[in-house]
């Protein structure tokens, strides 16, 4: 079907320890170019940290001043615009840069852009307005690589509930 459609290529994304599923890809050519982790939770409480957030519709925040990493294809800016009513982004404007969330109305956040160590008193403003807005956050595909990230959220009170593989498969 895929092929007869055109199409050359697709990604896919399989957990960590899907150990048949990953066989199955691995079998069909699929190779592995890059690992996330994905986490959920909410703000620790004991350390809330409040602030000013400002919060504008994806529409309206500049494209060029999300993530600082990849995210995974579905995940991209391109793939949020389908549905791009869904989006808000939640942000600090620091140093002539911005700390910023970008958010779905259901709690999911498919995209952080964090500079590092000088950025996590403004991640907690923005994670601890996020976590009163919504019961859960599910935080979806921070590259693994993104090790100050990741031990950002993890200090928040966020857990990895899963790791993941994006694959790629040629036909």
């Amino acid at each position: 079907s895929l092929k007869n459609n055109n199409i050359t290529h697709y990604y896919l994304e399989v957990i960590t320890t899907n150990e048949k599923a990953y066989t199955i890809y691995k079998n069909k050519g699929g190779t592995v170019e890059r690992e996330f982790s994905y986490l959920t939770g909410k703000m620790n409480s004991a350390l809330l940290k409040h602030g000013e957030v400002k919060v504008l519709p994806l529409s309206a925040f500049p494209i060029d001043e999300l993530s600082n990493y990849e995210p995974s294809f579905g995940n991209r800016t391109v793939a949020l615009h389908r549905n791009i009513d869904s989006y808000q982004v939640a942000y600090i404007e620091t140093e002539n840069r911005n700390v910023a969330v970008v958010f779905s109305n259901k709690g999911g956040v498919p995209q952080i852009k964090f500079s590092g160590q000088n950025d996590i008193d403004s991640l907690y403003v923005i994670m601890t307005y996020l976590s009163q807005k919504f019961e859960n956050l599910r935080i979806s595909n921070i590259p693994i690589h993104e090790t100050e990230l990741i031990k950002a959220l993890l200090s928040c009170g966020f857990a990895i509930l899963v790791n993941q593989y994006e694959m790629y498969i040629k036909l």
